[in-house]
């Protein structure tokens, strides 16, 4: 039983199991990279999926956009028509995730509205992972995390001239402990498993934090899980992250 207020990660992307219709290359929607995105060159536009069969989802994001001022509106078929069941309303380029109480349906439509042409990196609408641990002391929020390299510029006679800032991707760790063996077995090596390959939605405190959500990716191999006690055991992966990334640039 996950605990109040969990860690939720969504990784398991329905986009990437259905048939997807939408302008532009909506391949380029599902492939989980950050340099390049959909575009269907329009202002409005739909990212219409059709599953195999009815699959629950619980949360929509979106990951490197320019979606500011716009509006994203999930959309479900309930048999004869589409029927709404999310909206994201994003203030600027942040990731952003909203989780709703889990529907079924085999086709999804994702509208869009924008002041711009559109451009998704990664669109997320899926299942979510409910932690069965709150984050240890210790942990980074993502949003604290973030990272640059810095170059300071003089002239030749040591005066400042000014400084260059590439921005890095930030590190955390996502710590938890005292997780159910079967628990383990079940939730936890799937994601693991997608981790190695794959990045992944993280918001780390849906409650007090909720427009936190970060874009992750494992830092490396994940840390072996090792009991704690009878019957417990600890999951602990080592990240890099982002909670905002500029549309078409390579990070």
């Amino acid at each position: 039983m996950s605990v109040p207020n969990a860690p939720i990660i969504a990784y398991r992307n329905l986009l990437r199991e259905g048939t997807l219709q939408g302008g532009g290359t909506p391949a380029h929607a599902v492939d989980w990279r950050l340099d390049r995105s959909w575009q269907p060159g329009a202002t409005s536009a739909s990212l219409d999926c059709t599953l195999p069969s009815a699959q629950p989802a619980e949360a929509l994001s979106i990951a490197g956009h320019n979606l500011a001022g716009g509006t994203v509106t999930l959309r479900a078929w309930n048999g004869s028509a589409f029927v709404d069941v999310a909206t994201i309303e994003p203030a600027d380029a942040s990731c952003v995730m909203a989780t709703f109480p889990a529907v079924s349906a085999s086709r999804w439509q994702i509208a869009i509205q924008n002041p711009q042409p559109i451009a998704i990196a990664v669109p997320f609408l899926g299942p979510v992972l409910a932690l069965e641990s709150g984050l240890r002391q210790g942990f980074v929020p993502p949003l604290f995390s973030q990272q640059a390299e810095i170059l300071d510029t003089t002239s030749q006679e040591g005066v400042p001239l000014g400084r260059s800032i590439r921005r890095q991707p930030g590190k955390t760790t996502i710590n938890v402990t005292d997780l159910d063996d079967s628990w383990m077995r079940s939730h936890w090596l799937p994601f693991r498993d997608h981790a190695l390959r794959y990045p992944f939605l993280l918001q780390w405190n849906p409650e007090g934090h909720p427009d936190e959500a970060a874009l992750c990716w494992a830092d490396g191999v994940p840390a072996a899980n090792a009991y704690t006690r009878p019957g417990f055991m600890d999951g602990t992966l080592a990240c890099r992250c982002l909670t905002d990334v500029p549309v078409g640039v390579p990070v």
